[in-house]
């Protein structure tokens, strides 16, 4: 079998092949999930930073099958969850707790303008082809959130010299043979989002992460609208 030709076909593929769902979205070191407790921390910062309440709208951009926004407390009572993949949305689709599942792109969001309190968009930026698509993605975020709104961008690799593309490789070890591959990730220097910002007469606010788990340091984007 060819590899994988993107991020999208890549992840169709793990859609199609893991039945965890933690593995499904590459949630995992070394092939192992990571424990729930984790993802759990995680999500617990996420939403003291984007200050979540039960009424607020939720878009979750890059939702995968919605583990993520699940551990979200307290949980909104409206969530749209979007994907690129479309095996992972159907595979979110199975689940009760998904109530809104679309798929779509991140820079050409299916919504109308002012539909969402907040957004998450949580370890996806990485996978962007450029930073054009990262820019018309958060042109997008800005469009589609409500005034004093909330944006989170999480788990962002960090460049401290120049925003770059750098090839990644899955170890042999785990991998199923039609998943490995040597596709590139997308890293940021954080005067890219602080520049976008000025640039937009917009804040945004640069955060460490609380629970990092990657060799590359990584950090959070949280923007005022």
């Amino acid at each position: 079998m060819l590899k994988p030709i993107s991020w999208k076909d890549w992840f169709n593929r793990r859609a199609d092949h893991y039945d965890n769902h933690l593995m499904k979205m590459s949630y995992h070191r070394d092939g192992v999930p990571y424990e729930i407790n984790k993802i759990k921390r995680i999500a617990d910062g996420v939403s003291k930073n984007l200050k979540l309440i039960n009424n607020c709208k939720l878009l979750d951009v890059g939702s995968g099958t919605g583990v993520f926004y699940q551990n979200l407390r307290p949980l909104p009572n409206s969530i749209t969850g979007m994907d690129i993949s479309f095996n992972m949305i159907r595979d979110a689709c199975k689940f009760k707790y998904n109530k809104t599942m679309v798929n779509g792109e991140a820079s050409m969001l299916p919504f109308k303008s002012n539909s969402f309190d907040r957004i998450v968009c949580y370890s996806v930026f990485h996978y962007f082809d450029n930073l054009k698509y990262a820019e018309n993605s958060i042109n997008e975020f800005i469009r589609v959130i409500n005034t004093n709104g909330l944006i989170l961008i999480g788990d962002v690799p960090f460049d401290d010299v120049n925003n770059k593309s750098i090839t990644t490789r899955i170890p042999n070890y785990y991998c199923p043979e039609f998943l490995k591959h040597s596709l590139n990730i997308l890293t940021y220097n954080p005067d890219f989002f602080i520049k976008y910002g000025k640039k937009n007469k917009i804040k945004c606010h640069i955060l460490e992460q609380n629970c990092n788990q990657h060799t590359l340091g990584r950090f959070d984007v949280l923007i005022e609208v």
